[in-house]
């Protein structure tokens, strides 16, 4: 309710020292008891009641300087902006200012045990101080006893993410969390879940992670998932049937296990990519023939005096390939992921 200037009240002042809105709320069950405070009559120096008529009435206020001892009441842990539930214990009852200190409206939640004001509102720290209004009705045994609650406000969790990058895995696919740290600023349980669930495939996935409490608030974030390749491919080389139907050397008579013939099948396989590229590398030039597919033949031929080169060809047989050294054969997939140099051995010609 509010009080007219001129009506006679005895009243606790609760005075917030930045402007607040003021307004009544019913209990709530999780409210946190900042603490139980009592507030003695107000003297001046000269052992004087506080009242209007004192010339030392203002100095009652915190916004005039307070030079009345014993001082006013700051309450701790009030200077956080939210809501705080004043309730009368005994005595006369709280008040509120509210407004700057040079003017504002005073509010009352009346003078009964049990009945209470909330403040709510961005301001300095919460005041609490008495004084009386009319000179006549100074007692000097009045106490209000003033119990003061931080009202709970439930807030949201703080969803955190991050972008993650991760190798896949035999199955080309690979989990992932994006959870950087999500929390609930409150304290409260907290769900986390990911969508689209893993596990992901090779490439690029947008994901979002939603953070619910336990009364239900949520917030939410995105990242990308990464999966990336990163396992080599295996090649290797096998004789193949020369065209002209010439049959291969017993092993017996090949000790270094060459191909005299130099037509090859190359094979390339990987987890992930099913057409790595095979390359054919010379070991005495760096000349690097290809790229050809698994499953290609190819005729090698090693000159230490030839120009290396490489020149397709029709039929079964798709490149005759000239050295001077060594053919060394490797792969690489999709990812660039490349093989080990794999040799595909044939004799040299004479000069």
């Amino acid at each position: 309710m509010k009080i007219n200037w001129l009506s006679r009240v005895s009243t606790l002042l609760c005075l917030a020292l930045v402007g607040m809105l003021i307004s009544k709320l019913t209990t709530a069950q999780a409210d946190t008891l900042i603490g139980t405070f009592t507030v003695n009559y107000r003297y001046n120096a000269a052992g004087q009641a506080v009242n209007q008529s004192n010339p030392d009435y203002t100095k009652a206020n915190p916004c005039f300087g307070n030079t009345i001892p014993p001082g006013p009441i700051f309450v701790p842990n009030t200077t956080t902006p939210g809501q705080y539930r004043l309730v009368t214990v005994s005595g006369a009852g709280c008040g509120v200012w509210s407004g700057d200190c040079t003017g504002g409206t005073f509010w009352a939640t009346g003078h009964g045990p049990g009945e209470e004001v909330t403040v709510s509102g961005t301001f300095g720290q919460l005041v609490l101080y008495y004084w009386d209004w009319i000179a006549s009705d100074n007692d000097p045994g009045v106490q209000t006893t003033i119990e003061v609650y931080k009202v709970s406000q439930n807030r949201p969790p703080v969803a955190k993410c991050r972008d993650m990058t991760v190798a896949a895995g035999s199955d080309c696919s690979a989990n992932a969390s994006v959870d950087d740290g999500s929390f609930d600023p409150d304290g409260d349980p907290i769900i986390v879940v990911q969508l689209p669930a893993g596990p992901y495939a090779i490439g690029e996935t947008a994901v979002t992670l939603t953070v619910t409490d336990s009364k239900g608030a949520s917030n939410s974030c995105t990242a990308t998932v990464t999966v990336k390749d990163a396992e080599a491919p295996v090649v290797t080389c096998v004789p193949a049937t020369n065209p002209a139907g010439r049959n291969l050397p017993k092993a017996g008579n090949n000790p270094r296990r060459l191909n005299p013939s130099g037509f090859f099948q190359l094979i390339a396989t990987d987890s992930c990519d099913p057409s790595p590229q095979i390359f054919i590398q010379d070991s005495a030039s760096g000349f690097v023939a290809g790229p050809f597919t698994s499953g290609e033949e190819v005729k090698i031929t090693q000159a230490a005096g030839a120009t290396p080169n490489s020149k397709p060809m029709a039929g079964v047989i798709v490149a005759h390939i000239h050295l001077k050294g060594d053919a060394l054969i490797y792969a690489v997939d999709e990812a660039g992921n490349k093989s080990d140099l794999h040799p595909c051995m044939v004799p040299p010609k004479s000069k």
